[in-house]
């Protein structure tokens, strides 16, 4: 039986796991590169662009093949445009040789000679990175746990193979175009105080009455100021996102770990600093509905937007926390803060080639509620009782649920 490729054959007695043998010999092998994937197969996975989005290609400068069961094993290889002698092998590639003895085999780098001496059957993978794990930058123990959360960092993608190779596999991919998958997700939030009550309704005069547009707006600017008595900037925030962000990625593994006893990470906006509450805009559209939301608070769409590993298999439910201050000093302190909470019970760990967009909208009046200090007047609906005290002397739980939110991957 012929297996596809020059030395390359199928034989029952072999004692290779996979049943082919590969002859002694040496081999050139030219492999065309992309990351096409995705969320149920249909759309491409993305790399990072200046909009935040993804696009489809696989933007490493290298590739790496590793040995499963040794972290130290590893040969680079560059990746080489139009790569020459493989016409299907698209915009980018890699070369490699091999060199196949009876009881091992070298994979070498034919453009400056390096090699790395790998067993007979042992298996191999591929990826962007000469490490085998990832390590998220971690800063001290939040309010919500009281453990290390992840920060971001390089914001870096990571490719890998979709399974193992052994050589005989390995070879085969030669002269087709091998699909490379990301071990990452993309994650942005948008949290933010607005006026609700009273919005601006527009539809579109010159459209075809059954293609009309309605646009929803809400503003804050307004009425700001008659509800709280603290400018927008002099409030501050900060983030948390969760409970699936892990310290390490293995690669070997294809799987997510924790440091210490723990099996819950949390993402943190600004290294769990405090900032300025800015301006935040979103806006959604939905058939012929258009929603746009305007108003003060925190949002990882530019500064903070994250793109790291973690867990896909955690069992939670997509957790989002607010800590608010009612100043602007000390942002590493969380003396004085509240903080609102909210979980999406339907919705479990994203997937990886996606990215999560969180939208958590509040009413101004919320604001005035939870911070009565601030509250204009005495007609600004005052609750003593929206704020729950915690068991430790942190931050207090405002028990207030936000009008608006909205989970979806992209």
């Amino acid at each position: 039986m012929w297996c596809g490729i020059m030395g390359v054959s199928c034989s029952d007695d072999d004692e290779g796991a996979a049943g082919v043998y590969v002859a002694p010999g040496s081999y050139e092998r030219v492999i065309g590169l992309n990351a096409i994937g995705g969320e149920g197969g249909e759309v491409a996975t993305r790399a990072m662009d200046e909009q935040g989005a993804f696009t489809d290609a696989y933007d490493a400068s290298f590739l790496f093949i590793h040995s499963v069961i040794d972290s130290n094993k590893y040969i680079k290889l560059p990746i080489l445009d139009n790569v020459e002698g493989c016409e299907s092998c698209g915009d980018k590639g890699f070369k490699f040789h091999v060199n196949n003895y009876e009881d091992h085999f070298t994979i070498i780098n034919p453009l400056n000679g390096d090699s790395v001496e790998f067993e007979k059957n042992e298996q191999m993978y591929l990826s962007s990175q000469a490490s085998e794990q990832w390590k998220g930058h971690v800063v001290a123990a939040s309010p919500i746990t009281g453990q290390t959360v992840l920060t971001r960092d390089k914001n870096e993608e990571i490719y890998r193979s979709a399974g193992n190779y052994d050589l005989a596999s390995l070879l085969e991919l030669n002269n087709t175009i091998l699909t490379m998958e990301r071990r990452v997700g993309a994650f942005r939030v948008y949290f933010m105080f607005t006026d609700l009550q009273d919005y601006k309704v527009e539809i579109d005069p010159y459209a075809p009455e059954d293609e009309r547009d309605t646009t929803y707006t809400y503003e804050s600017g307004g009425i700001w100021n008659d509800v709280v008595n603290l400018p927008y900037d002099g409030w501050s925030g900060k983030l948390y996102v969760g409970p699936f962000f892990a310290d390490r990625y293995h690669l070997s593994t294809d799987m997510a770990a924790y440091d210490g006893r723990r099996t819950d990470g949390y993402y943190a906006t600004n290294d769990q600093e405090y900032v300025r509450f800015q301006r935040v805009t979103y806006t959604r559209q939905e058939g012929s509905i258009i929603q746009n939301y305007r108003g003060y608070g925190v949002t990882t769409m530019r500064v903070d937007y994250l793109v790291t590993p973690f867990d896909r298999q955690h069992g939670g439910n997509i957790t989002f926390y607010a800590f608010i201050k009612d100043n602007t000093g000390n942002p590493k302190s969380d003396s004085g803060a509240k903080f609102v909470s909210y979980t999406w019970d339907e919705l479990s760990v994203p997937a990886f080639n996606s990215t999560t967009v969180l939208v958590i909208v509040y009413d101004v009046r919320q604001l005035a509620e939870g911070f009565p200090n601030h509250a204009a007047g005495s007609s600004a609906g005052v609750n003593a009782n929206v704020v729950k005290r915690s068991m430790w002397d942190a931050p207090e739980r405002l028990d207030i649920q936000p009008a608006k939110v909205y989970c979806y991957s992209e």
